[in-house]
């Protein structure tokens, strides 16, 4: 299920700047569980926009899954619905975020070096208070900007 959040993007406005960062943020709890399906977020983009060096320069993909370790990883990237038709090992190795945004401990100590993702694609839940209507959840905001 989908729920659309009542909250404008920050950068609705603006216009948009290539490459587009877009982080798939799939926290340990999710990888833990099979049953869980993922999406190849680096194997839709390349699969959508061609070569992988051409496409990292439209649409910047990364992965956050604290869970997992390389092997894991590989698989995911290698295996894991859609199946990248041809991925170039050398584009693994810049897959991996380093954090989430927002999330204390979890990124780089400097302002200037936290990653700034114009698409966040969370699998999981939210862990706020929250009530349900018929068209959407509404949460108490935890970040206002990614």
């Amino acid at each position: 299920m989908v729920w659309e959040l009542p909250i404008r993007p920050v950068v609705a406005a603006a216009p948009a700047r290539m490459p587009i960062n877009v982080l798939l943020a799939l926290p340990e709890y999710v990888t833990r569980n099979p049953k869980v399906p993922l999406f190849n977020l680096p194997a839709s983009v390349n699969s959508l926009l061609g070569d992988w060096h051409r496409a990292v320069n439209v649409m910047n993909p990364k992965v956050w899954a604290p869970g997992w370790d390389s092997e894991q990883f590989l698989n995911f990237v290698y295996n894991a619905q859609p199946r990248p038709l041809s991925l170039p090992e050398s584009a693994v190795a810049g897959l991996r975020a380093s954090g989430f945004p927002g999330l204390p401990g979890t990124v780089e100590a400097e302002p200037h070096e936290v990653p700034k993702y114009t698409v966040v694609h969370f699998v999981g839940n939210f862990g706020l208070d929250h009530t349900f209507s018929r068209d959407f959840v509404t949460t108490q905001p935890i970040i206002a900007s990614f």
